[in-house]
């Protein structure tokens, strides 16, 4: 008698990423590390000065940032009548984890200096579908990024 697997052809359609090597990039005060192991994308920021902050940005799909060392502060963003407004949801302390929702736009903002953040969010969906295909600043504005 063999072990029987639940929705077997659900399953098979999610194909694993794998592990990706690590890209390393620098903006700011802030440097980063992105990569991918299994379905998980992870994104480093480690933020060298109270006051460094990853702009404000948005998925399209839910997903979780985690402070590892020191704190940080978030905030919604939206526009309202032509301007962009900030509004801060909290401040979080490490080790914390912050859920982000689904198209919420949101800036994180370093309140401790040698504060290290990770974003973490799935790849595919649970049908094998790519969640994202580009990672999408509509607030952004032009940055230097430097390659490590």
């Amino acid at each position: 008698m063999g072990l029987r697997v639940k929705n077997f052809e659900k399953r098979k359609k999610l194909k694993t990423v794998g592990v990706s090597r690590p890209k390393r990039y620098r903006t700011g005060d802030i440097s980063y590390e992105e990569a991918i192991y299994g379905n998980v994308w992870f994104r480093l920021m480690k933020m060298e000065k109270a006051g460094s902050r990853k702009i404000a940005h948005k998925h399209n799909f839910d997903h979780v940032h985690f402070v590892a060392s020191g704190a940080v502060r978030v905030f919604r963003v939206e526009e309202i009548d032509g301007r962009l407004v900030k509004e801060e949801i909290g401040e979080y302390h490490a080790p914390a984890w912050i859920k982000v929702p689904k198209g919420a736009a949101h800036e994180v903002e370093a309140i401790e200096p040698n504060t290290t953040a990770i974003c973490v969010q799935a790849v595919r969906d649970e049908n094998g579908e790519t969640l994202q295909t580009e990672y999408c600043d509509p607030y952004a504005e032009d940055v230097e990024v430097t390659r490590l």
